[in-house]
């Protein structure tokens, strides 16, 4: 049989994996194998995005411009606070938070699941997730006649849900929810 321990990137590689090739550095296949995958893991982990970094109270997550509805998962989120709505929410699990901008051209923004039962709680960012009281909540927000300007919505779990419910959850509003257009009296921008 043929050994292909001269054979490009192949070197390593032999009829028989735990022997080694004579140039090679002198550790079987196997182990170079293993430390080729930790390290290529360790490149990806470094350079991928970490979804729960940015879902906090300080730090929310923006609402993609331009967009209608976005998928977020609230299992990667994290709990922001004891409770919501100025203390008249318990909030026992794993909340995901955006920051929207409300501009006038939104009337409403709905959640579906299929994991659990999202709820949203929109408030404004004047104050912390914990103090801050709710200007709407429910699995289906009206936005009509809300003052322009950028507001905190978390996304968490109904009180009929198990306290460690999360998943996948869509949110969708009828305009994007971004300040990409900035109204003026005469027009937009």
């Amino acid at each position: 049989m043929r050994n292909l321990c001269d054979v490009g990137f192949n070197r390593a590689i032999t009829i028989d994996r735990s022997a080694v090739c004579p140039r090679s550095s002198g550790r079987p296949y196997p182990v170079r194998l293993l430390g080729c995958s930790l390290a290529i893991v360790g490149v990806i982990a470094a350079f991928a995005p970490s979804a729960a970094s940015a879902q906090t109270c300080l730090a929310p997550l923006s609402w993609p411009s331009d967009a209608t509805s976005l998928v977020g998962n609230s299992c990667l989120g994290s709990r922001v606070a004891e409770t919501l709505c100025a203390g008249e929410v318990a909030n026992p699990g794993l909340n995901v938070v955006y920051r929207i901008y409300v501009s006038g051209k939104a009337s409403e923004i709905d959640s579906m699941s299929f994991d659990f039962i999202p709820v949203m709680y929109l408030s404004d960012e004047a104050h912390d997730c914990e103090s801050s009281p709710c200007v709407a909540s429910g699995s289906s927000i009206n936005l009509t006649g809300l003052p322009p300007g950028y507001y905190r919505l978390t996304v968490a779990h109904s009180n009929v849900d198990a306290d460690a419910a999360c998943g996948l959850f869509t949110l969708a509003a009828d305009a994007p929810l971004s300040a990409t257009d900035i109204y003026f009296d005469n027009g937009f921008d």
